[in-house]
């Protein structure tokens, strides 16, 4: 007896299935065909849109002649700054020692400031050259043009900068930072 009430149970769910699904599968027509209508239709030929050139802005430079000597002159530039630099350093560590612990208004504090000052504007020098640099690797970079060169030179300029950097900021240290 289970075993019918199972199989009529079976029987029904599959008649009611039957029945919802051809519910579905009317031959109403207010649906409209899925075939491909007629300006769907490709006809003629299609141009592909044309390369278009990369408009490249081209970066100033301001050097005549051939890049190696260019460079050349920068580094030269960057190395005559730079010993100046480290000509003035010893002075400036002899005034910052005396000015240790001195107020902003001791004149020794103030001359310590002055030969900072100096040694600032020596440093200056040193980044135009690097300012330089940067733009000349910018305007060749950007016009696909080999950069090895002038990144070579770069790294070296890079580096005199960072030797002055590293005595600035020791000097600085050693005066007290900001004046008090």
């Amino acid at each position: 007896m289970a075993k019918a009430n199972l199989h009529l149970r079976t029987l029904l769910a599959s008649a009611l299935t039957s029945m919802m699904l051809s519910g579905c599968a009317t031959s109403d027509t207010d649906y409209p065909s899925l075939a491909t209508r007629d300006f769907e239709r490709a006809e003629g030929q299609f141009e592909a849109p044309a390369a278009r050139q990369l408009d490249v802005p081209e970066i100033p430079t301001d050097f005549t002649g051939d890049l190696t000597t260019h460079l050349a002159n920068l580094l030269e530039q960057a190395r005559l700054s730079h010993t100046q630099f480290e000509t003035s350093l010893p002075s400036a560590r002899s005034q910052v020692a005396a000015a240790r612990g001195l107020s902003a208004q001791d004149d020794r504090w103030s001359r310590a400031a002055i030969a900072l000052g100096g040694l600032d504007a020596s440093r200056s020098q040193t980044a135009i050259v690097l300012a330089d640099l940067d733009t000349l690797y910018a305007a060749a970079a950007i016009q696909y043009e080999n950069v090895q060169a002038i990144a070579d030179t770069r790294a070296q300029v890079a580096a005199l900068i960072l030797l002055e950097d590293r005595a600035l900021a020791d000097l600085r240290g050693d005066l007290g930072g900001e004046p008090r």
